[in-house]
């Protein structure tokens, strides 16, 4: 029978005698609670980790946009240099164009002044052909074109 009054309850019936002692509930819930802090310290400690990995992971990806932004803007640049230089080499083969059209034209306009003097010249001293001089050689052509003739018809009848 029982004789202490933790073997008891509240109203004084006696505790089932199947409980052992310590009670199995109190050792269970002390070792969960245990547990539950072993698992909240490996959870923030993963936490810090996965944590750190970002950090470096953003610096590394910090680093690499920055060394593509400074090659994006070092293309740029010399892009654009080469693109003046360019321009510059335009600029003086349209200049040297623009000198030999220049030269040619002073050469053609020299050529055209002394065809223009020749021709008047010529004009001056009456030369050229005249009316008369046109009348004659077109009489000419048609004497040639006769005698042509001639010696075709001689030539399908002959005796």
């Amino acid at each position: 029978m029982p004789d202490t009054a933790e073997q008891y309850g509240e109203q004084g019936r006696s505790i089932a005698p199947n409980i052992p002692r310590p009670d199995p509930s109190t050792l269970t819930t002390a070792q969960l609670l245990r547990e539950i802090d072993h698992l909240q310290v490996l959870l923030e400690n993963k936490i810090l980790s996965v944590e750190a990995q970002l950090a470096a992971q953003k610096e590394l990806t910090d680093a690499k946009f920055a060394a593509s932004e400074r090659n994006v803007t070092t293309a740029f640049t010399a892009a654009k240099e080469a693109v003046g230089k360019q321009e510059a080499a335009f600029k003086e083969q349209i200049a040297a164009i623009a000198e030999t059209m220049n030269v040619q034209d002073r050469g053609r306009g020299a050529e055209i002044a002394a065809l223009s003097k020749q021709v008047e010249r010529s004009d001056a001293r009456g030369g050229g052909f005249s009316s008369a001089g046109a009348l004659l050689a077109s009489a000419l052509g048609a004497i040639g074109v006769l005698v042509g003739i001639a010696g075709a018809l001689y030539a399908a009848f002959k005796p």
